[in-house]
């Protein structure tokens, strides 16, 4: 079976960055509901773009949109069967040795996404692992280390990893994981627009995990 994975991130994992967390997320979708789920996607950007007199190749970031626009994609989107939100949130203070490589971090926070949300539904299948991320200040030097180390660390499971890198400009499945993963960090930060979108979502359907879970702590 085929799995396509979209991941993106949200904050600064480096400590010299004053921000407090750092995720990293999106979402995965079986091969059967891939299309739809891009297609649902594009055409609710494509319909908000129209009405705001945006050119077609406009980017839409998650920032661009209203709460309610958001609201009414992640409704939408977590609807269609095969589809799954994924997110991680990292609290730095938690973290206790000063991250020097970012990209080897990305890894790791990768590596936990398929463990703690994919593998324990799927552990015995054959799947081919297609991850997409935005090519995004990743050096070129770079770009094959997340498939070497992810076949590493999942020896024993007959796994396969194809790593995808995309502008995302011209990817809707990666401006999606963009979508959801800033919708889990500006709830991290309980921002109103992060704590008004949350409370809408299907928690069955996009599912977060808090690293050491001091995060929900008041």
């Amino acid at each position: 079976m085929k799995i396509y994975m979209y991941i993106d991130e949200s904050g600064s994992i480096h400590f010299n960055n004053k921000t407090k967390y750092f995720a990293v997320g999106g979402y995965f979708a079986l091969e059967a509901s891939k299309f739809k789920v891009i297609s649902k996607y594009k055409n609710l950007n494509q319909k908000i773009k129209v009405k705001r007199g945006l050119p077609n190749d406009f980017e839409l970031k998650s920032y661009h949109y209203s709460f309610k626009e958001k609201t009414d994609i992640l409704n939408k989107i977590q609807n269609i069967d095969g589809f799954y939100g994924l997110a991680i949130v990292f609290n730095k203070s938690d973290i206790n040795k000063k991250i020097i490589q970012a990209k080897t971090f990305f890894n790791y926070a990768v590596k936990l996404l398929i463990t703690n949300f994919i593998l324990p539904f799927y552990k015995t299948e054959n799947i081919e692992f297609i991850i997409n991320i935005d090519n995004q200040n990743i050096a070129i030097k770079e770009m094959n280390n997340l498939a070497k180390y992810l076949k590493t660390e999942f020896c024993i499971y007959n796994f396969s990893f194809e790593v995808r890198y995309h502008d995302s400009k011209n990817n809707y499945g990666i401006q999606l994981a963009d979508l959801i993963i800033n919708t889990v960090y500006n709830y991290a930060k309980k921002s109103n627009s992060g704590k008004v979108i949350f409370a809408n979502l299907d928690h069955e359907k996009i599912k977060i995990e808090f690293f050491h879970d001091k995060i929900l702590e008041n």
